[in-house]
């Protein structure tokens, strides 16, 4: 994607649809708190690409991220954009023996759903959700 092509606005939300399209101009602006609805997304979206990136600490830096991006959504209110923060950390979790701790973490966000029970995002969570706690 052509950065110079698109708006700031335009260039975070693509990363917040696709984590591959997520730019470092867009991070830049989640650092300085300038984006706003997307901004965990975005941290999230740095997560996946540390994990795509590989490296010895790869599952470090994209934990950090999922966390800032659990964290951030938690402030914002913003629950669907926790489910997918959560998500994330929880598979990371169960790469690193540590099923337990993401499916407690995953299964608190998944509780607090009243609707949306058919999204893609949901019955991922809840995919996992049923696989962690086998292994668990």
């Amino acid at each position: 994607v052509n950065s110079h092509l698109l708006g700031a606005k335009q260039l975070d939300g693509l990363g917040a649809l696709d984590w591959r399209y997520a730019s470092a101009e867009s991070l830049e602006r989640v650092e300085r708190g300038v984006v706003g609805w997307c901004a965990p997304e975005i941290l999230r979206a740095e997560g996946q690409i540390a994990l795509a990136a590989g490296g010895v600490d790869a599952a470090r830096i994209a934990e950090g991220y999922f966390g800032r991006a659990l964290d951030l959504a938690t402030r914002q209110g913003a629950l669907a954009w926790r489910l997918r923060a959560a998500t994330s950390l929880a598979q990371l979790m169960a790469t690193d023996g540590r099923s337990r701790e993401g499916a407690r973490i995953l299964a608190e966000i998944c509780g607090q759903f009243s609707e949306g029970f058919s999204t893609a995002d949901f019955k991922a969570a809840k995919a996992l959700l049923e696989t962690l706690n086998q292994t668990a």
